[in-house]
Parts: C-alpha cells; structure tokens; sequence
C-alpha cells in the first residue's frame, strides 16, 4: 500500500512528528522529506519525482547514509548536518526531520 506525497502528507508527517508550526510551513524541511520520499527512502512511500529542491534531497540522502553508519548522530542534528555540509550554509530543519523519521522507524 504505497501513497505519493503531497503537501497534505508533508503536513500529516510533520504533524505525528510533533514539528513546530514554523517547521511545518519552511521549504527546506519539506523538500528534505520529498526528497527522501523521491528517493524511496520513506516507508510506504513509492519512489518518484516530488520535489524539483535538488539540494535538500542531497542533504537528506546523505544524512541517511551517515546515520547508517554513525546512528548516534540522530541525537545531534547540528553535528550530523557539519558532516554533510562544507560551505557556511545554515541547516534549516533538514537534519531535524530526517531524524525525527529515522528515530520513529519511518526510514526503508
């Protein structure tokens, strides 16, 4: 039983995880959980095309593969996202939602 994501589901997701507001209406957070759901990263979730955000998919896709090899990494979203990241660019709430989904075992 697989969905597509929407900005509905986006929202749903956002909501069971417990984000703030703020968090629910940012664009980096949720192209980062389009970008796993494009990616078929995302539990019942079919792999497609749901986000044109290129570089929140790419955050999000490596922060995976970090977490599967450093998993106490989800404790820290910050330090988690310095792996990623080498410009000076800010996170923006990326690494918080692809924790959060990894912490409620919503990643494939």
């Amino acid at each position: 039983n697989h969905e597509k994501p929407s900005s509905e589901g986006w929202k749903n997701t956002s909501k069971e995880l417990d984000f703030s507001e703020s968090m629910i209406h940012k664009g980096c957070p949720r192209n980062a959980f389009l970008g796993l759901c494009s990616a078929g990263l995302i539990k019942n979730i079919s792999k497609g095309s749901y986000t044109k955000s290129i570089l929140n998919k790419n955050y999000a896709e490596k922060a995976i593969d970090i977490l599967k090899k450093n998993p106490e990494l989800v404790e820290n979203p910050l330090d988690l996202w310095n792996q990623i990241q080498t410009e000076t660019k800010k996170h923006n709430g990326q690494m918080d939602v692809v924790c959060a989904l990894w912490k409620n075992g919503l990643i494939n």
